[in-house]
């Protein structure tokens, strides 16, 4: 085996196990993927009905229902690409991934994914698939910079890896951004072997193109690209052209026969481009506190140096000026999102798609920097090693800690309260390290009694013992019962204009205190469950300001199931 060979393959077993080893799954919009990649499998189509029962537990924002039949709202990319990954699994079953089974505690004798599926959401197996193609993007990055002869790559993968959403979220569940990083990455990877195998080129067109039916976005690409093909590769264009049609063409057969139009609804650019709040946006998806791409990953400013030292090495080539186009027009697309901040998601999740690129134009610079000599050098890779440790631990916490994931919930929901995103006393990625207020009021959580419930016969209550500060304080107390997959929202308390929160403006005395007997104590009974609705359940608490709706407690946290 070839030592390179031998470096992709450790590349791609440290990133996998990396992976499926953090703890944070993110499955939210894509909780339907699996489902649909498993009706492509057993029934040749796209339709949902199959998993009526599950999805009438769980109906919401992700599916929608055309002509009687229930559809994932998401584009079908993804779901295709998970494929022969679902296939491989449902095939082997049991023996080879069992610890896959989370659906029950004890040993099965036998196993049928399908029907395990219409039971319980397979979070880790949509974990596992994630892992794998973003790991396996990962590969195709390194070859890449093998082509460019990059010194010191790996720490370039490592980046890549570790350091940027791709860990914190395209690896968490099968978003749109995992396959389209794959798929542009590819794209990269075979314009590249053009240059010297111009033949190839025209096989860039099957990934590129592919990419659009798994994210809109990648429009950009797609045209900023094959001008690129067209100018510099013009004897093969047409070649590039039949292999693009061979993507574009079922795409648009399959649009007709299901949607009855060219293109799904989550095609149309009304309903994701309106340009409400661009000048915020541009600016907060490069550095609010919350969001910012040079926030949460600070180390990619290097891309910035990558691109002026290909500049002045008078090595700005064409295709690199067209990838600069595409990071530059993504910006701006995004930016004219109405929700520019992502929904519920972990850092700058919208330029996930983008990383391969920063990759491609930061990798030049560590060989750079060692080029450099005396204190210039020492403090450039200072610099450099600390940019690339802060962040790897805003993603080690986005990829790993639960408290990141609950900021987007609280004190407020990050949709109905965007503006959280530029609040320095309440940053992401450092929820659950520092207090987020000076005078804080801690809640304690406890229910009565505590044991397993039963639906239809308990009535249990939830106990919330308040320890305030020396101050008298006007405040908004937030009460949410969440299921453990976070697919349905219950209220417990007065139901606000935020469906998804329930509030209740009291004024907290000062120096309440839990400690030995509760001398506060708000009695609060459960709203009742659904007698259809089992499984493990979160209550968590937490109060903001009346005035400046700043976060004014800790996020408490308490743990049930109901049989």
């Amino acid at each position: 085996m070839n030592k390179n060979f031998l470096i992709s393959l450790l590349i791609f077993i440290v990133i996998l196990l990396t992976y499926f080893s953090s703890g944070n799954i993110g499955s939210g919009d894509s909780k339907w993927v699996l489902y649909t990649a498993m009706s492509i499998i057993r029934e040749g189509n796209t339709s949902l009905n199959e998993y009526a029962d599950i999805i009438s537990k769980n109906y919401d924002y992700a599916v929608e229902i055309l002509d009687g039949h229930v559809y994932n709202i998401f584009p079908v990319g993804v779901p295709v690409i998970s494929v022969p990954f679902l296939y491989a699994i449902d095939l082997f079953g049991l023996k080879l991934f069992q610890f896959f089974h989370d659906l029950k505690d004890d040993p099965v004798d036998s196993f049928e994914l399908n029907n395990a599926m219409k039971e319980a959401f397979p979070k880790r197996i949509e974990l596992f698939i994630a892992s794998l193609i973003t790991a396996l993007t990962a590969v195709f990055l390194y070859k890449i910079l093998l082509l460019q002869n990059i010194r010191f790559s790996l720490i370039s993968i490592f980046i890549y890896a570790f350091c940027t959403s791709t860990w914190s979220t395209a690896s968490r569940a099968l978003w749109q951004h995992g396959p389209s990083m794959l798929l542009l990455t590819l794209s990269l990877y075979l314009i590249l072997i053009a240059d010297k195998k111009g033949w190839i080129i025209q096989f860039a067109a099957i990934p590129l193109f592919f990419s659009y039916i798994v994210r809109p976005t990648n429009s950009i690409s797609i045209i900023i690209l094959s001008l690129f093909v067209f100018f510099h590769y013009r004897r093969y264009f047409i070649y590039f052209i039949f292999w693009a049609l061979s993507i574009a063409l079922p795409f648009i057969i399959y649009n007709k026969s299901v949607y009855g139009s060219l293109f799904s609804t989550y095609y149309n650019p009304g309903r994701i481009l309106s340009f409400s709040s661009f000048p915020e946006a541009l600016m907060g998806n490069l550095i609010s506190p919350s969001r910012g791409l040079f926030i949460f990953s600070p180390v990619l400013l290097f891309a910035i140096a990558g691109i002026l030292i290909k500049y002045k090495q008078q090595n700005f080539k064409k295709l690199d000026l067209s990838l600069l186009l595409i990071i530059l027009l993504h910006w701006i697309v995004i930016s004219g999102y109405p929700q520019w901040w992502g929904g519920y998601s972990f850092g700058p999740r919208f330029f996930s798609d983008m990383i391969p690129f920063f990759i491609y134009f930061l990798s030049p610079v560590p060989g750079e920097l060692i080029k450099q000599k005396g204190f210039r050098r020492s403090g450039l890779i200072v610099i450099g090693f600390g940019l690339l440790a802060f962040s790897f631990f805003v993603h080690f916490r986005g990829a790993n800690c639960r408290d990141t994931a609950l900021w987007n919930a609280y004190p407020a929901g990050i949709d109905s309260r965007p503006q959280r995103v530029w609040d320095l006393n309440d940053i992401q990625f450092l929820r659950g390290i520092i207090k987020n207020n000076i005078d804080k009021i801690e809640f304690h959580l406890s229910l009565e009694p505590q044991k397993p419930y039963y639906t239809g016969k308990d009535k249990p209550k939830l106990l919330v013992d308040i320890k305030s500060p020396n101050i008298w304080m006007r405040c908004k107390i937030c009460i949410l019962l969440v299921k453990e997959d976070r697919l349905n929202t219950f209220i417990l308390y007065e139901r606000s204009d935020d469906y998804k929160m329930a509030v209740k403006e009291v004024k907290i005395p000062p120096k309440m205190d839990y400690e030995g007997s509760p001398l506060f104590e708000i009695n609060i009974p459960m709203v009742e469950i659904p007698e259809n609705i089992i499984g493990k359940y979160y209550i968590l608490i937490a109060a903001y300001n009346s005035k400046t709706n700043n976060l004014v407690s800790n996020v408490d946290i308490i743990g049930f199931e109901i049989k």
